[in-house]
């Protein structure tokens, strides 16, 4: 019964002090620096009562005892993600009590990982990105911005989020560039996506720059965090193959002219640099001054050829012969009949480039004396086309001497 007691004394004191008390009507608003609303909530405590205020606009109206003169008013107020840095105000009747709450502090930090360190050619690594908020606020308008470097690309369709608000990449020259609405406090995201070493690239190190720039609630603009990690790309290697061919292949002695095509490939996966074509040829042959053409099955802007020096054997230098590119010298040989051999003879060419790399190739060449070249009769070779032109059984179809067909027919009847 005492407690009961106590508390209904304690309720008739307070009801007899707020009788003879005087009481005024206050607004208060909540806003952040920017004068922007916020949807608060907040305790006010005057002399008689505790006031309960929810700010749905950012204001909320409350009827309270008048404060004695120099008294002041005890305001707690609360929103996610911001702080108060008073909690007693001044106010007078028809006063308007504007509190102004600033946004706690996010803090973002970052890592930046890529497996494999090494890369060769037109292999690939993975680059994981992390950014974590490590402060007590939010932060927002994210932007995660990491750099491509000259010799890698980025495999498409290879980047993946931890978070469903991350959006991108954005795609330009060399770069990539993901954003992010808003980080809540202790939380992270995670990125990850491939990079691919060009066919061809540079030897030598590359930086993978990474930049993340941020907001706080206030959108005033975080300090910008950076990171950079590093990554090795290895020389391709070049493999060369070289062939010669000549037309004719059998020749008389008063013959003048051959044709000569060089085929030069690199199948490799590195550029071939200081290619140097040995081009040999038996006593009496010689380069015909100018006949040289040559064609590359790709942009030649790099492939320098002059003429060649020697003779012979004939010296062709070329400055640089990139990856996966055929590359074909035709030229005009000449004959001197006073000093060309009769038999089987050999012309070869060899190829050298820096590293070591070294190929050959030998064709051969049969001269005989004039008129010793056997030429098939007219007729035969007629023959011979009729029967590749019916196919492998060359009776089939052909009518010869004394056949009158009748029996192929009515093979063929029966069958």
């Amino acid at each position: 019964m005492k407690p009961l007691f106590l508390c209904s004394l304690s309720l008739l004191f307070v009801l007899l002090l707020g009788c003879g008390a005087k009481f005024i009507e206050v607004n208060v608003s909540v806003t952040d620096e920017n004068d922007k609303p916020l949807p608060a909530k907040g305790t006010l405590k005057d002399r008689t009562q505790r006031h309960t205020l929810n700010f749905s606009n950012g204001i909320a109206p409350a009827r309270i005892a008048k404060p004695k003169e120099g008294e002041e008013i005890f305001l707690d107020v609360s929103c996610p993600g911001y702080e108060s840095k008073k909690d007693f105000y001044p106010v007078d009747e028809g006063q308007k009590i504007d509190i102004k709450l600033e946004p706690l502090r996010p803090r973002i930090e970052i890592t930046q990982l890529a497996r494999p360190t090494r890369l060769k050619p037109d292999e690939t690594c993975t680059v994981q990105i992390t950014v974590v908020n490590t402060g007590e606020g939010a932060a927002q308008a994210i932007t995660i911005k990491g750099t491509l470097p000259k010799g890698l690309e980025y495999v498409a369709g290879s980047a993946d989020s931890s978070g469903s608000l991350v959006k991108g990449p954005d795609i330009a020259d060399d770069s990539l560039t993901w954003r992010l609405e808003s980080l809540p406090p202790f939380e992270n995201v995670k990125i990850a996506y491939k990079l691919r070493a060009n066919f061809n690239p540079e030897e030598g190190e590359r930086s993978l720059e990474l930049l993340v720039s941020s907001t706080d609630l206030a959108e005033r603009k975080m300090p910008d965090k950076e990171d950079v990690s590093f990554l090795y790309v290895e020389p391709g290697k070049p493999i060369l193959a070289i062939k010669k061919t000549v037309k004719p292949e059998k020749i008389e002695t008063d013959v003048t002219e051959v044709q000569c095509t060089l085929e030069l490939e690199n199948s490799g996966n590195g550029n071939a640099v200081n290619l140097t074509l040995e081009d040999s040829w038996p006593k009496g042959f010689a380069y015909k001054e100018g006949s040289f053409t040559f064609d590359s099955d790709k942009s030649i802007e790099d492939i320098i050829i002059d003429e060649p020096i020697g003779n012979p054997p004939h010296i062709w230098k070329i400055n640089v012969l990139p990856p996966s590119t055929r590359l074909t010298l035709t030229y005009t040989a000449t004959i001197n009949p006073e000093n060309i051999e009769v038999g089987k003879q050999l012309t070869g060419v060899v190829v050298k480039a820096t590293g070591g790399i070294k190929e050959e190739y030998s064709a051969s060449i049969d001269v005989k004396k004039k008129g010793e070249i056997e030429i098939q009769p007219e007729s035969a070779n007629h023959d011979e086309k009729m029967d590749k032109r019916v196919g492998s059984n060359p009776g089939v179809g052909v009518n010869r001497p004394g056949d009158s067909g009748a029996e192929e027919v009515e093979e063929k009847s029966q069958k």
